[in-house]
């Protein structure tokens, strides 16, 4: 499985990026990391996800080492994305900020003029009419937001309609090849994809007609475009003893690789023919810097895809960023024309704001690099973006047993005949208290398989359904569940 992208974010202050794809060795006094990742892997493989959340909460206790700590809280992070728990997931990936005083912004007014002339636009109906004067698009996720994700779902669905064909999407493995043939989403053909919406992505997309495209940096190929030869350089002379800003180049390198062979992709694409690209946060920036980090960085600087990316093709990309403009966060800062934008508006969809221009607001972070900023209610309650459509039913599934309610632990719906080592769950719900009444999924019409993650492997297949109705939501009741140990 890959399992350098649990580090796609770079860490404020930490080291915490795993750059190739395969293991990476981190040496530690309090853990060994490589083997907790390769403990890991083995649980997601046989479809354990709950058992992995477990299995990193454990390893954190009594984990001194602040370098350590923030590896293993991110991993748990996108882990609990895999096993339905999307709050928990957001507050775990920033419990390592720690806010000196005086570090936020102040809770000021700002002057009524500067948000003078704006226009609230639903981001879906500006994205889809932008799209049509580019022919590639690019548009960020956060890793542990299912929020950013259920939106980019929504994104593939209404771009097809402009002629986009190819969606390429990170930490996709070789395999998506056959994927592209019989449309499972397996264990093995991804890393992110284990996320059921992440998952719910790639399956509407292929529903839509689109051709999913990897372009992970595989380090050790060989280097055989123009392009690839100049982040080759980079590679090697990062290597050099007497160079002092290695991580930054590191980074550069990567950024090349990927923008490289999206490069090569997209040279061969019909001339008519559209691409939306999928990315983590900073990495949809087309100018230089990370928040300010990579102007001062002199040789080593850091740069990002998106802009190596117009530089091969030549092409005017639309870049569109989810991750900067979220008060509900926990940040070192926050900008106060984001706090202002949310006092004012009160954004209860995705939103973006069109000036006067015909240009969009933009947070000073992310001024001239990108072209949109997406602006949405609270990310961390699921059902605030989780929302049915004309593809996905609001199904409402009911425990009847003799304690009546659903254990603790995690409910999965799975299409028929699939075990879960197999393909990712179509959804999922985390069961937190004993003796909740209801889950809520959404999922296709048709037979659905329903298994219960009790968490100390134990995974048991409880049920099946049939999802029917265009009027949701559909109320089912699954019999005789075992509320044992």
């Amino acid at each position: 499985m890959i399992l350098s992208s649990f580090f796609c974010r770079l860490c404020i202050g930490i080291v915490c990026l795993a750059i190739s794809l395969g293991y990476q060795q981190v040496s530690s006094a309090q853990a060994d990391i490589d083997d907790l990742y390769r403990q890991l892997s083995l649980l997601n493989d046989k479809g354990e996800t709950l058992a992995g959340v477990l299995l990193l909460q454990r390893a954190l206790t009594g984990e001194k080492s602040l370098e350590n700590r923030v590896q293993i809280e991110q991993a748990l992070a996108q882990q609990m994305t895999f096993a339905g728990q999307y709050s928990a997931a957001i507050d775990i990936d920033e419990s390592w900020i720690t806010l000196p005083p005086g570090s936020q912004s102040q809770d000021k007014e700002l002057p009524a003029d500067l948000l003078a002339g704006l226009s609230p636009v639903p981001a879906l109906e500006a994205i889809v009419a932008e799209a049509d004067h580019h022919r590639i698009v690019v548009i960020n996720e956060g890793h542990d937001e299912g929020a950013t994700r259920a939106f980019n779902r929504r994104v593939v669905r209404a771009l097809a309609a402009k002629g986009f064909q190819y969606l390429a999407m990170e930490t996709l493995s070789k395999s998506i090849e056959r994927a592209n043939i019989d449309h499972k989403v397996t264990r093995q053909v991804g890393y992110y994809s284990n996320d059921p919406v992440y998952a719910s992505i790639m399956r509407s997309a292929w529903a839509a007609g689109y051709r999913l495209i990897r372009y992970e940096d595989d380090r050790e190929e060989n280097f055989v475009t123009p392009c690839d030869a100049d982040a080759k350089a980079d590679w090697v002379r990062q290597k050099a003893p007497e160079f002092s800003q290695p991580f930054m180049t590191e980074m550069t390198s990567r950024e090349k690789n990927q923008a490289c062979n999206l490069a090569q992709f997209i040279a061969k694409m019909p001339d008519a023919a559209k691409i939306l690209v999928v990315v983590g946060y900073a990495h949809v920036r087309k100018t230089q810097g990370w928040e300010g980090i990579g102007e001062s960085q002199g040789d080593g600087a850091m740069r990002w895809m998106t802009g190596f990316l117009s530089a091969y093709t030549g092409e005017n990309i639309l870049a569109i960023d989810q991750t900067e403009q979220d008060i509900h966060k926990k940040q070192t800062d926050i900008d106060p024309l984001v706090k202002q934008i949310y006092r004012t508006f009160v954004p209860q969809v995705e939103t973006v704001f069109r000036k006067p221009d015909g240009t969009y607001l933009l947070p000073k972070v992310l001024d001239g690099s990108v072209d949109m900023a997406v602006f949405r209610p609270d990310p961390r309650e699921k059902d605030n973006w989780w929302r049915p459509d004309d593809e996905l039913v609001e199904v409402m599934l009911r425990a009847r047993s003799k304690e009546f309610g659903w254990p603790i632990g995690l409910v999965m719906a799975l299409p028929p005949g699939a075990g879960t080592g197999e393909v990712v769950p179509l959804d999922t719900y985390y069961v937190s208290t004993s003796g909740t009444q209801e889950v809520r999924l959404l999922l296709p019409k048709g037979m659905a398989e329903i298994w219960l993650d009790r968490g100390s492997g134990s995974v048991n297949k409880i049920g099946v359904i049939e999802v029917t109705g265009d009027q949701g939501p559909v109320h089912l009741v699954i019999h005789d569940i075992d509320h044992g140990p």
